[in-house]
């Protein structure tokens, strides 16, 4: 039978990625899960900031998390509760700002994953109580003191407004430790349930199948090579993600991003020239 605590202890290496936050926008800073000052539930806290340019737009692309990001405006600040994209879109940001975000684990966080598909809602309309720290954050000069603040936020607070069946935690963290090469029948055979009563759960709290949040899972890990600075050639990255061949590999990013490995790495390295 499935242990899922094992799997929390084993999953704290995965981090999704968003090449356009890290390489497009100015002063962008991040920190890990890893340290005890964050909850097990958040991969990442980040910040960065927009040029003064009016089109302060980036490429964002699937991840399967959930993130809550606050627009840092000393006037007058905002939060937004974003979910997972299925597909690359532009983000278009408010110019000359700095933006601080937390990034959730795949079925954590603080609204059910599946309502907020290729969506984004204010915090405040689901969580009145915020609307202090979602001040505070603003207020602050410093990624160390916002970071503080929310942290603190978090250990004082119930952020988490729903909890996923453990049978549906379970296969998210094992699809995520497999870098996405798990399928539906191996879950099936490892945790003793069928294939049609996983499907259903799943589908329900992350209104994804297991099958396209698997797909997720592989394309983040294999972006993560294609942009890595040790340049991995393409039969590394297609036999280590579990792609088929260079075929396959090429059709999961046009789906995913519209761009071909190649392309998207051109993107981000003339970026980061």
């Amino acid at each position: 039978m499935y242990n899922n605590d094992f799997l929390q202890k084993k999953i704290s290496s995965y981090h999704p990625l968003q090449p356009g936050f890290e390489f497009n926008m100015d002063h962008y800073i991040e920190l890990k899960r890893g340290r005890d000052l964050i909850s097990q539930d958040v991969t990442l806290i980040y910040q960065f900031k927009t040029s003064r340019d009016s089109l302060n737009s980036t490429l964002v692309v699937p991840d399967g998390c959930i993130d809550l990001t606050f627009c840092c405006n000393p006037k007058k600040s905002t939060a937004n509760i974003i979910g997972t994209v299925l597909q690359g879109k532009q983000i278009v940001f408010k110019e000359n700002t700095e933006y601080f975000g937390i990034r959730y684990l795949p079925g954590q966080g603080i609204y059910l994953m599946k309502e907020l598909i290729n969506k984004q809602i204010p915090l405040l309309d689901v969580i009145s109580s915020a609307y202090g720290i979602v001040d505070k954050i603003g207020e602050a000069q410093s990624f160390k003191e916002r970071t503080e603040l929310l942290v603190n936020f978090i250990n004082s607070s119930t952020l988490k407004l729903y909890t996923v069946p453990n049978i549906v935690s379970y296969s998210i963290k094992a699809i995520c430790i497999a870098r996405g090469n798990l399928t539906i029948d191996q879950l099936a055979q490892e945790t003793g349930y069928s294939n049609r009563y996983l499907r259903k759960k799943f589908e329900e709290f992350i209104g994804l199948s297991p099958k396209v949040f698997s797909e997720i899972i592989r394309f983040q890990n294999s972006l993560k090579m294609i942009i890595d600075p040790k340049n991995y050639d393409y039969s590394d990255i297609i036999n280590e993600n579990g792609y088929y061949d260079q075929s396959h590999l090429n059709n999961q990013f046009k789906k995913f991003c519209n761009l071909t490995p190649a392309k998207l790495k051109d993107t981000f390295s003339l970026i980061k020239k």
